[in-house]
């Protein structure tokens, strides 16, 4: 996003009519501490901070996006705005809700899949995608039975577990029917 930010302000700084550049400072907007790691980039990288509406990067928290875009306020980002979060950004950032959205998308459209393995009446099996494949994904607890399902169908598959907003390389575990244990009855 901010490499976006940065094209955006190159592509600005254009040639003024007697063929001099002009220079555009890029313009953002924070609501957290001024001493925050990004604010503190933006300020290195020549960036000014702004405390009016005349912004180009918003880096929020997100309850203020929440706030920011919520339907009572009307308000909508110009053309030349970009922020760090966007309204319901765990739908595509989190990978269970992105192929949940996929898979439902895939369902809802004649075009979207070519069905392969999918029960049409659940949404569950792998979905195949012209270029790619969209993974069978659980939420343990919740999903446990049905895990254990696809478990017991594929005991020789490799499963990723991953802490449900883990974010570091360490917590990702692998799963097989020799690893699984108490888990899957094993």
């Amino acid at each position: 996003m901010l490499k976006a930010a940065a094209l955006k302000a190159v592509a600005a700084n254009a040639i003024s009519e007697k063929g001099e550049e002009k220079k555009l400072k890029i313009k953002f907007k924070s609501d957290t501490i001024d001493k925050s790691v990004p604010c503190t980039t933006f300020e290195r990288n020549g960036w000014v901070k702004t405390e009016g509406d005349d912004w180009m990067v918003g880096w929020f928290t997100v309850g203020t996006i929440r706030t920011m875009f919520h339907p009572d306020t009307a308000v909508r980002l110009l053309d030349n705005q970009m922020v760090n979060h966007f309204p319901n950004y765990y739908e595509l950032c989190s990978k269970d809700k992105m192929a949940q959205n996929i898979k439902r998308f895939m369902r809802d459209t004649k075009d979207g899949a070519d069905g392969a393995g999918v029960d049409a009446t659940t949404g569950t099996g792998a979905y195949t995608v012209k270029d790619g494949y969209i993974p069978l994904t659980y939420n343990l607890p919740a999903d446990y039975n049905i895990f254990l399902e696809e478990f017991k169908r594929n005991p020789s598959g490799l499963w990723i577990m991953k802490p449900r907003n883990g974010l570091q390389v360490d917590e990702l575990r692998t799963l097989s029917a020799t690893t699984a244990g108490g888990l899957c009855g094993g």
